[in-house]
């Protein structure tokens, strides 16, 4: 199963989900990729705020194609890196 996390409103990630997936595992995944602290997270799904204990599907009723919103503290930048390829082969690197 595939879920989508979403911030301000964009696809941030695609993540493969178990049956058992844990929100904080979930929240992990979030820090691999995006380097994004699991206490500045906010996960919501249907306007409700999951808890790090509760496991997605069983406890929230998220399964395949589901969309998660992350949100963050106003005064939290963000460090996702932007990586643009040019004609010619040419990789641009943005922090």
């Amino acid at each position: 199963m595939k879920i989508a996390i979403l911030y301000k409103g964009r696809r941030l990630l695609n993540v493969s989900m178990r049956n058992d997936m844990s929100v904080r595992r979930l929240r992990d995944i979030i820090e691999e990729t995006h380097h994004i602290p699991p206490d500045k997270q906010t996960l919501t799904y249907n306007g409700r705020i999951l808890e790090d204990g509760k496991l997605l599907e069983q406890h929230y009723g998220i399964n395949d194609k589901s969309e998660v919103t992350l949100s963050l503290p106003l005064d939290f930048e963000p460090n996702f890196r932007i990586y643009v390829k040019v004609p010619g082969g040419l990789m641009i690197k943005r922090h």
